[in-house]
């Protein structure tokens, strides 16, 4: 029997919207598909953190990433089914979702094996 496994994460807290980004040849953007994103500003708000750069000085080692507003609405898949509007202009902020932002929001994963 072959066997899949889920990962399922649990927090007292609602997340931000998390994001996969999708490569396009076109513009040049090369993203690797497992990683998930978050946007800056969102996990400011969710924390209620005084600004971004607050946020930042918690997580010094946080891989980051900024895209034009644009390119962001061509390569993002939201995780979530009420993902909020991003405007169409200016920079969008990212933090890759890794496990000192899991800490922050104090979320707890649970492997879950599945027989087939």
């Amino acid at each position: 029997m072959l066997g899949v496994e889920i990962e399922i994460e649990a927090s007292e807290m609602i997340l931000p919207t998390l994001y996969y980004l999708t490569p396009n040849s076109n513009d040049g953007q090369t993203f690797s598909p497992n990683d998930k994103w978050v946007i800056l500003d969102h996990v400011a708000s969710f924390l209620k953190a005084a600004s971004p750069e607050e946020v930042l000085t918690k997580l010094p080692d946080a891989v980051q990433r900024d895209l034009t507003a644009e390119q962001f609405l061509k390569h993002a898949v939201p995780l979530n089914v009420d993902a909020p509007d991003i405007s169409p202009s200016g920079k969008v902020f990212l933090l890759r979702y890794d496990d000192s932002l899991r800490e922050l929001f104090n979320v707890e994963v649970t492997n879950v094996s599945i027989l087939d």
